[in-house]
């Protein structure tokens, strides 16, 4: 608990909007009730969102207008790609993080780059649902949690899922672009984009949501 509490209040500090929950029924609870109906959704892969029954329910629910469900129903890819790009626009858009630090950073990574797209500036709402087990103490951490242990698990379930030989990280470079709420780091020729959120925006205070649940959920 006081590790939940000590990145509680960094991130409020840093312009993000926080919400601390029980378990995973009540996060479902509360992303039910906190996206006004009619709106736009995007979410992304997620074990988390699906261990706290999110994915399952946006397929039925007709509450939002869900943009995942076009994209899944589009057999050309070129048609898909375009709408993966559109989606990006989306109202809320949901994910959750490799790690969150106590200092009140977010990682966020992943294969093609669609997931970390929409947490620079696109969507006009990102909520982030994390397990506490995400929880670690610096930045540093974060990113050694990224490469150490999301990664190789990533990998692993890449190759079940997508038929691939796994993610692969080559010819890392790292690219800084610092508008005090953003530090994206792009791994070009490789198949992981990373991006941290060091602070939040000015000009969008609380646009990004983060969701700490008292389980242990996802990688």
């Amino acid at each position: 608990d006081a590790s939940i509490e000590k990145a509680k209040q960094a991130l409020e500090a840093k312009g993000h909007k926080v919400d601390v929950v029980k378990n995973g029924r009540r996060a479902l609870r509360l992303l039910r009730r906190t996206i006004p109906k009619g709106s736009s959704i995007m979410n992304a892969g997620s074990t988390t969102l699906q261990e706290i029954g999110f994915t399952e329910y946006i397929k039925t629910s007709q509450r939002w207008k869900n943009l995942h469900t076009a994209i899944l129903e589009e057999k050309d890819p070129a048609k898909q790609s375009e709408l993966r790009r559109r989606a990006g626009l989306a109202d809320y858009f949901f994910s959750s993080v490799t790690a969150v630090s106590e200092e009140g950073d977010l990682t966020v990574c992943d294969a093609t780059g669609t997931r970390v797209g929409p947490f620079g500036f696109s969507s006009g709402n990102v909520i982030v649902v994390i397990g506490a087990n995400k929880i670690v103490p610096t930045y540093e951490d974060c990113v050694r949690r990224t490469y150490d242990f999301c990664f190789p698990l990533e990998s692993a379930r890449s190759r079940i899922v997508y038929k691939i030989p796994g993610s692969v990280v080559a010819n890392f470079r790292k690219f800084f672009f610092f508008y005090k709420n953003l530090t994206r780091v792009v791994s070009f020729f490789s198949t992981l984009f990373l991006v941290a959120i060091r602070s939040g925006s000015p000009f969008a205070k609380g646009r990004i949501h983060v969701v700490i649940v008292k389980e242990a959920l996802g990688y």
